[in-house]
């Protein structure tokens, strides 16, 4: 249903278009799906030189481990995307102590953010940018939703050019289309969950009904009827 209503996006005015009407993903539409800030300190998309040095700073450990976390360069440049399957692999083998407690705190949520906001085209990396913004005292004070939204509009727009793979976070993408599109609860026969944030509801009642696989709509009825939108 995702990539359905991807071809009803205009990746230059960056919004969805059903004939005259025109539906934005905006950044309150992130807030209420997820519940992460859209407003505070920024969180630069610039990667870091030396990314190695970042994950030793950050993870308390040292060149050789750091070096091992990285995933395969691309065409001769630098990776700066941590492998999440070695990451938790080497986590799952350091004892957690006092001194070590805020390296493994940071660690897990990389590893969640690599999991669940920003996966990647290889399905198993997360970029070393995140670390530095991960200190536990301070990690509520950055526009999260921000950059998720970003990230996924970025996402959205190569696939529209032709890139196969929708990365970041799709799941916003699924929950946005059964909040704004009626036409699509009906054919899953789902009622909009008033449970905050939204993803949570939406959670439940997928999990609960789409994983009946034999009751699953035909995702060309998906897209007949965002195309009926058009008309």
């Amino acid at each position: 249903m995702t990539a359905d209503s991807l071809r009803f996006y205009d990746y230059e005015e960056e919004y969805f278009v059903f004939g005259d009407t025109k539906v934005d993903l905006g950044l309150e539409d992130v807030m209420y799906i997820t519940g992460l800030p859209i407003d505070g300190k920024q969180i630069s998309g610039i990667g870091p030189e030396d990314p190695i040095e970042t994950i030793v700073n950050h993870l308390s450990i040292n060149l050789g481990e750091a070096n091992d976390l990285l995933l395969p360069s691309n065409k001769g440049k630098k990776s700066h995307d941590i492998s999440l399957t070695r990451l938790k692999v080497k986590f799952e083998s350091i004892v957690v102590t006092e001194e070590n407690v805020n390296s493994h705190v940071k660690a897990y949520i990389l590893f969640l953010l690599g999991n669940v906001l920003f996966s990647t085209s290889s399905f198993d990396g997360v970029s070393a940018i995140y670390l530095p913004f991960l200190e536990v005292l301070d990690i509520d004070n950055y526009a999260w939703g921000a950059v998720v939204l970003a990230t996924l509009k970025v996402s959205m727009n190569k696939v529209r050019k032709g890139n196969k793979t929708l990365t970041g976070f799709a799941y916003l993408l699924m929950v946005f289309a059964f909040e704004r599109f009626k036409c699509l609860r009906k054919i899953f026969d789902f009622t909009i969950p008033s449970q905050f944030p939204l993803m949570l509801g939406w959670a439940n009642l997928t999990n609960e009904n789409l994983r009946k696989r034999s009751l699953m709509p035909n995702m060309a009825t998906c897209y007949d009827k965002l195309r009926e939108m058009t008309n």
